[in-house]
């Protein structure tokens, strides 16, 4: 049996909290004219982007929200324990439901790695939007990451091999391994191979309902929000995604896609 810490190898081949928090910085920037300094990150998991937000100035604050106990206590024990005090003091995380109202009001709500997809059921989905509609300050933005088109509804496996030091460190697995089309209902995985030859299989499971954009655009205007933009992830000149995001009218209906909703209160 493997003793490899699952939220590492997580960490490592799926957040990019720089870059994550550089993005929402980017939409709320672009969209509003201003810096964004007050932050919540939804589902937020090890809360490794909170961290990386309350270490950019001490002007920056977060607000971490997750139900799961042994995950928020993972990144108090690696995230947390490595902040400042004057940080850990613009930094707090509660476990805590994210479809309740919080307070003070934030500038940004981010929501990353599709985990919205978990509301399965409309009056769900739509008391959660209402929720982070009240939770915004005026001006505020809701950033939702999401993915559709066919690749996310066939029966396939991906995989990805991350070295550390030059040497092979995991491998990554992500598979799609059930789609209902009638409910849009989808079971999905991420498992790790270490370089010892040990599996950690299933290390997450996913049950979500992949929402389409025009379902997604309703449910967020159902609950109050005045504006919606779509920002798309953009390819290089070989066609591989490079990590940018902009903001589009029309998407490009490839096998697989990913965008951020960016809904305006």
């Amino acid at each position: 049996m493997s003793r490899a810490n699952k939220f590492v190898l997580y960490e490592a081949s799926v957040q990019a909290p720089r870059e994550q928090v550089a993005l929402l910085s980017q939409f709320y920037s672009e969209l509003r004219g201003r810096e964004p300094l007050f932050l919540r990150e939804d589902f937020c998991g090890t809360f490794a982007i909170s961290r990386r937000w309350v270490e950019q100035s001490p002007k920056h604050r977060a607000l971490a929200l997750d139900l799961d106990g042994p995950t928020l206590e993972e990144g108090r024990r690696r995230h947390y324990s490595k902040l400042r005090l004057d940080q850990r003091r613009r930094l707090k995380v509660l476990r805590q439901d994210v479809r309740s109202v919080t307070s003070p009001r934030v500038d940004v709500i981010g929501v990353g790695n599709f985990s919205f997809l978990v509301f399965k059921e409309w009056a769900d989905l739509v008391r959660y939007f209402r929720a982070a509609h009240r939770s915004l300050a005026r001006g505020g933005i809701f950033a939702l990451e999401t993915a559709g088109g066919g690749g996310m509804m066939e029966n396939v496996q991906e995989q990805m091999t991350y070295r550390r030091n030059g040497e092979f460190w995991f491998r990554y697995y992500w598979r799609q391994r059930r789609f209902n089309p009638i409910t849009h209902h989808g079971i999905y995985t991420i498992s790790f191979k270490l370089s010892d030859g040990s599996i950690l299989r299933d290390a997450f499971v996913y049950d979500w309902r992949l929402w389409t954009l025009p379902e997604t655009t309703k449910a967020l205007k159902e609950a109050g929000f005045s504006d919606v933009q779509f920002y798309w992830e953009q390819r290089d000149t070989e066609g591989r995604c490079n990590g940018e995001y902009r903001m589009v009218e029309r998407g490009e209906n490839e096998h697989t896609w990913m965008c951020f909703i960016v809904a305006m209160r």
